[in-house]
């Protein structure tokens, strides 16, 4: 039926076409930003879960960063700990050549002295030994407690010595001694012994942030599949809501056209 006041063909046209080019924008939106979620109502719940996934990833990032500036802690502390085992070993040998009898007493009190200074060396590395401005091994880096993880609770705990010469039990070392000899070969196992525990927590924070990069990588991975554009469905969306409302906008005319045919028929 021809009608004057109503034209529900050219109204189904206009709502298609209406429809053809939110369609078009929507298209030309994600291809611009490269996210097909570009507000709440394009999809509650995938925003949700990108969010989080999101949060997620971003922590495991700040915890692999956590885990190396933790490693970087410990190797300056091994750093320290060699420079006294290598002052250890001086030591050491400075004794054994006191306990030679053919040195005079001026030899046996310049021994004395060198092994006076080695021991202020020792108290020195124990005391300026710092990572970002925090003493090392001075007794009080004691269960340092790392963020190694994306979530609470997820904490690595270290330790570190005092490597004082008092705590090593060779401050006041005296040559020509026997008892110092053996005292200094403790001396030199309990730094061994503190750098082996400094390496294996190198080892298991490198372990952590190969852990984390892998957790990051799927999160990401993750959030990408829900908020990501596909770039090809949304090109070839694009031109079909192009298609789409260029026949509208023809259809359009064409009901116009036909409305226009009443006047001829009057």
């Amino acid at each position: 039926m021809l009608s004057i006041n109503t034209g529900p063909q050219s109204q189904r046209v206009e709502d298609s076409l209406w429809a053809w080019e939110s369609r078009q924008a929507k298209a030309t939106l994600e291809l611009a930003s490269g996210s097909s979620i570009n507000s709440a109502a394009d999809n509650p719940a995938g925003l949700a879960v990108a969010m989080q996934l999101l949060g997620q990833a971003t922590g495991d990032n700040q915890a692999i960063q956590n885990s190396q500036d933790g490693i970087s802690m410990l190797q300056t502390a091994d750093g320290g700990l060699g420079q006294t085992q290598d002052l250890l070993q001086q030591a050491r040998q400075l004794q054994v050549q006191s306990l030679n009898g053919t040195l005079t007493a001026s030899d046996q009190q310049a021994i004395n002295d060198q092994l006076q200074q080695i021991n202020q060396q020792i108290d020195q590395i124990s005391g300026n030994t710092q990572y970002n401005t925090q003493n090392l091994l001075d007794g009080t880096a004691n269960n340092v407690s790392l963020q190694t993880g994306a979530n609470p609770g997820q904490t690595t705990t270290v330790s570190l010595p005092n490597a004082s010469s008092a705590s090593l039990g060779v401050s006041g070392m005296t040559g020509n001694s026997a008892t110092t000899l053996t005292a200094i070969d403790a001396a030199i196992n309990q730094v061994s012994s503190q750098r082996a525990t400094i390496g294996a927590n190198i080892n298991g924070l490198s372990a952590t942030v190969n852990v984390q990069q892998a957790a990051m990588t799927n999160n990401l991975a993750s959030k990408s599949a829900i908020s990501d554009t596909d770039m090809a469905s949304a090109a070839s969306a694009l031109v079909q809501s192009q298609i789409q409302s260029s026949s509208g906008i023809a259809m359009l005319a064409q009901t116009s056209n036909m409305n226009s045919g009443l006047v001829n028929l009057l």
